[in-house]
């Protein structure tokens, strides 16, 4: 029983943490397309992509998403680890 419980718990963990990568990837590529007119892409990659003076207004809501995202993934991460970990623990 627990073990069914724990594989559902694992799929649904797996498509969680795709749509938040997707939508990660989405973030970067529209706050790319809002970067300061001034600034090639280069610059803003050796700058980093986190630096508020890069963007506009969009690109820096763009940005925040993105950290929600990537915050929202690397929790959907810990709870993977989490369920493998119980899982191996119910095996012995």
């Amino acid at each position: 029983m627990i073990q069914k419980v724990l594989t559902y718990a694992y799929i649904f963990l797996g498509i969680a943490s795709f749509c938040y990568w997707v939508s990660a990837l989405l973030s970067v590529y529209r706050m790319l397309k809002h970067k300061k007119p001034e600034l090639s892409l280069f610059r803003v990659a050796a700058n980093g992509v986190f630096v508020e003076e890069n963007f506009t207004a969009e690109g820096n809501y763009q940005r925040d998403n993105l950290k929600a995202a990537m915050i929202k993934f690397s929790m959907v991460m810990a709870g993977m680890v989490l369920v493998v970990f119980i899982g191996v623990q119910t095996q012995s």
